[in-house]
């Protein structure tokens, strides 16, 4: 991947950090050094273990900034698993910019409304409209060419459960410039992992991610 922040290890490769420990730099694990950073006590996230013991970053409208900005301006593939506190008003964000988002569920003016990728209108599909997403979640995201129609932007929530509600096409291009953030919405709840690519990953490859994260947190997911 393009980046890779991974909640087992936010600080470095190999590190945990204590249960309650502020989360200043969320280090990138690809390799390509694209860290995310708070200097703002305010908006740190702190780290945390599950009744599982796996590790998660909690997040209450907290945000980092990326140390290189990633643009958007073809295929891609952003994967994330994470889940939100609240059905009413909390907000469920991957990564984003000014004005957009990538995976985001917010909850005031819909409960557990999912809006679309890259989508100016900000409009939200409906097919999942009162779905809460008050458990982990593995989120997909997705632009590349589907059925000879480029540019086409899916969603799925789970694995393969892609629906027409979900899908469009844009070709906007954006720079991500957060992690957790889109906009004036912060991500509030569990934030675990999230993985980007500057390509459409194929089949094979969607199912290994899947089943790597559908392992490591226990999650019910639906082959590609």
């Amino acid at each position: 991947p393009l980046v890779h922040f991974n909640s087992t290890y936010p600080s470095s490769v190999g590190t945990t950090p204590d249960v309650g420990t502020a989360v200043t730099t969320w280090a990138d694990t690809s390799g390509n050094n694209n860290d995310a950073s708070q200097s703002s006590a305010l908006y740190q996230g702190i780290y945390f273990k599950d009744s599982a013991n796996r590790g998660f970053v909690s997040f209450t409208n907290d945000s980092y900034d990326l140390n290189s900005t990633i643009t958007i301006g073809g295929d891609f593939t952003q994967i994330f698993v994470g889940q939100r506190w609240s059905q009413v008003s909390g907000d469920l964000t991957s990564a984003g910019g000014s004005g957009y988002y990538i995976i985001h569920a917010r909850g005031s003016a819909s409960p557990g409304a999912v809006y679309k990728p890259l989508l100016a209108s900000w409009a939200h599909e409906s097919a999942s409209g009162d779905a809460p997403y008050l458990t982990n979640e593995m989120w997909t995201a997705q632009r590349g060419t589907v059925g000879g129609t480029a540019n086409t932007i899916t969603l799925a929530i789970g694995g393969n459960n892609v629906s027409s509600a979900h899908t469009h096409v844009s070709s906007v291009s954006k720079s991500m410039t957060w992690l957790g953030k889109s906009g004036s919405f912060g991500h509030d709840g569990q934030y675990y992992e999230m993985l980007h690519w500057d390509s459409a990953l194929g089949v094979d490859d969607l199912n290994r991610v899947r089943l790597y994260l559908a392992n490591k947190y226990g999650l019910t997911t639906v082959a590609w």
